[in-house]
């Protein structure tokens, strides 16, 4: 909503990317998953579509179905060039931690961009949200967050998913009934389709402070001893 708005500011996407970067100090290279304007829409398990990230994101919809689908408007949408050639070249790939279905699957299905994810040799890694979120993953484990990309994208792409195992800090009550810890099993469960090369690594990642999120410097110190 914020690049939106810069958008809507500048006049110009591109302008918009560098007053985002500016704005919020974020170094590197930042790149769009594709140039032009996308909307999204879900499927529920009850067969509803809905249109807008908006309605998703607050829940103004029938959530309690469950989300089985998430779709880019227009269906044809190109990906960013510059991004295909960055993941190409890039000796580690992480994507997560965000919301599931309006967050990391929008970028992940933008065509282009899974075929670059099954074609690179980089470490690949996954990291599982902390919390779930009401309207979007209520009641997801690990392995449901693992089956969405490979549903999505026809296969799961990632050789390491970092997940948190810490559900010891309190989340505050008036997030309480929105936001719920992940579980990393549900009894045995472990899914045959998950490639035997994917590792899982499970460490304390709560921030303390507020609870339904990663601590950055906790999150930051796991991905570097893996890469």
């Amino acid at each position: 909503l914020i690049m939106v708005a810069m958008r809507d500011v500048t006049g110009d996407f591109e302008k918009a990317i560098s007053l985002f970067q500016k704005t919020f100090q974020i170094q590197g290279t930042f790149l769009p998953a594709t140039n032009v304007v996308a909307r999204i829409s879900i499927r529920t398990k009850s067969k509803e579509e809905i249109f807008g990230e908006e309605r998703i994101d607050l829940g103004k919809y029938d959530w309690k179905s469950g989300i089985e689908k998430v779709t880019l408007h227009p269906k044809n949408v190109r990906a960013n060039t510059r991004l295909i050639e960055q993941l190409k070249k890039a000796d580690v790939i992480i994507a997560g931690p965000g919301d599931l279905y309006t967050t990391l699957l929008p970028v992940l299905i933008v065509p282009g961009v899974k075929e670059a994810l099954k074609e690179s040799r980089a470490v690949k890694i996954f990291v599982v949200n902390a919390t779930n979120k009401l309207y979007e993953t209520r009641n997801y484990d690990v392995f449901d967050y693992i089956e969405a990309v490979k549903n999505h994208l026809g296969f799961f792409p990632f050789t390491k998913v970092i997940v948190n195992n810490n559900f010891d800090a309190e989340i505050p009550k008036e997030h309480s009934s929105q936001y719920k810890y992940i579980a990393f099993r549900k009894g045995s469960r472990i899914k045959d389709d998950i490639s035997d090369k994917t590792t899982f690594i499970e460490e304390d990642l709560i921030d303390s402070r507020f609870p339904l999120y990663h601590d950055p410097l906790k999150l930051a110190k796991v991905i570097i001893e893996q890469i």
